[in-house]
């Protein structure tokens, strides 16, 4: 394309000078003379200097190349952009590309840093067990490639075993680590900009939320405290093992603690003087000590237990076979199903409908006192008020044995 030639006019203010006016690289520049021919010297000689480093730059550019320009510069005209800011664009926008990593490299080192290490344990496996998903998409491709339609479309593809479409919370959860890890590779300059930004997080629909009544949850004390044979097991309960379920539904059903609190703690936690569990920074799931009084049902419950050193319940009890034979006994012998995480949603409702406190209720969940989060995963309504006040009376028989009927007093968490 031409370049545009200088132009000789006027001086705007005074008439006795004149001025050349010309275009360098998209800005205007004048120059002013005394008199009319020094400023058409001056436009010959740029004329001149124009026509010979035309020649030398044409010179560098073989005829298929010199083509190629000249239509780079008819697509650039309609955006008002030169082919220098065309071919600037394209460094920027590719620069992470010279120094990107693979995604299996990556993913490595993503998970030695400081944004995974620093987590529980089982977040830390988590993020260790999904990125697999993301090394077995993309793994001997550069981080800088994967595009935002790249990750829409694994997002989509996402599936579970048998070849069915993910749940939207499963494949949020996907979504969030996937997140983390772009968010590290922008962070090390391997990307520009994080691709899982561009599709929003599935939204989760909300449902009914399934909660235990007392008298299921007197059930399930039952069952920890038969002596008949558990068939999942092919023998009765130990001792020990009825310890532990024991802890498990008081902890979880009169306190509403996590799992993977539960699974934390020891009995130096336990301060049955003071009336209250303590949870140390690194035993909570946001990190933060927290304290909270014990209700009378929990301290009845914990008493009754014989050893009472070392830790609450053994290291994955969550998954053991005594607690995965009260659920199957639970189901067979009583008709009772066991919906995910019951026991803490159970708290949640009966302490909000015994408190009418949602903050309060949020602070014993250990939510920092946002009350957003008890309304959307946990609270459920309970109709009738007679019953939290039952929810918290479940008691041990005095005498030892089954659970005592139904003593209504307050709670005291």
């Amino acid at each position: 394309m031409r370049k545009p030639k200088p132009r000789l006019l006027k001086a705007p203010k005074n008439e006795n000078k004149w001025a050349v006016e010309r275009t360098v690289d998209g800005k205007r520049i004048r120059r002013f003379f005394p008199n009319k021919r020094l400023a058409e010297a001056h436009c010959i000689e740029i004329d001149n200097k124009t026509e010979m480093l035309g020649r030398q730059d044409a010179a560098i550019l073989g005829e298929v190349e010199q083509r190629e320009a000249v239509e780079c510069l008819k697509l650039l005209i309609p955006l008002g952009a030169t082919l220098t800011e065309a071919v600037n664009f394209f460094i920027a926008e590719n620069e992470s590309r010279l120094k990107s990593k693979t995604v299996s490299e990556a993913v490595e080192l993503w998970l030695a840093s400081s944004r995974v290490t620093e987590r529980r344990a089982v977040t830390r496996a988590d993020y260790k067990s999904r990125s697999k998903k993301l090394v077995a998409a993309w793994g001997n491709q550069s981080v800088a490639s994967i595009t935002k339609i790249k990750f829409s479309d694994w997002m989509d593809s996402l599936v579970d075993t048998k070849g069915a479409p993910l749940k939207a919370q499963t494949r949020k959860n996907h979504r969030t680590i996937a997140h983390n890890f772009f968010g590290y590779c922008v962070e090390k300059g391997w990307h520009k900009n994080n691709p899982t930004e561009a599709v929003s997080a599935p939204k989760v629909k909300g449902s009914e939320r399934d909660i235990f009544t007392p008298d299921q949850l007197k059930a399930a004390f039952n069952v920890a405290l038969s002596v008949d044979k558990m068939e999942l097991l092919g023998r009765p309960l130990r001792k020990a093992e009825q310890d532990h379920l024991i802890i498990w539904l008081a902890l979880g059903a009169m306190q509403g603690l996590r799992a993977s609190e539960i699974q934390r703690l020891t009995w130096k936690n336990v301060k049955f003087k003071l009336g209250e569990i303590v949870l140390g920074a690194h035993e909570t799931k946001n990190g933060k000590r927290r304290t909270f009084p014990l209700t009378d049902a929990t301290i009845a419950w914990m008493k009754t237990i014989s050893k009472q050193g070392g830790e609450l319940v053994p290291g994955g009890f969550a998954s053991s076979k005594p607690l995965r034979g009260l659920r199957a006994t639970l189901q067979e012998q009583h008709g009772i199903a066991w919906p995910s995480n019951v026991l803490r949603r159970s708290f949640a409702s009966y302490h909000y409908a015994l408190k009418k406190d949602a903050n309060l209720t949020s602070e014993a969940m250990g939510h920092d006192g946002d009350p957003r989060l008890l309304k959307d995963r946990y609270k459920s309504v309970v109709d009738d008020p007679a019953l939290p006040p039952l929810w918290f009376a479940t008691l041990p028989a005095k005498s030892g044995g089954k659970v005592v009927p139904f003593e209504v007093k307050t709670a005291t968490g």
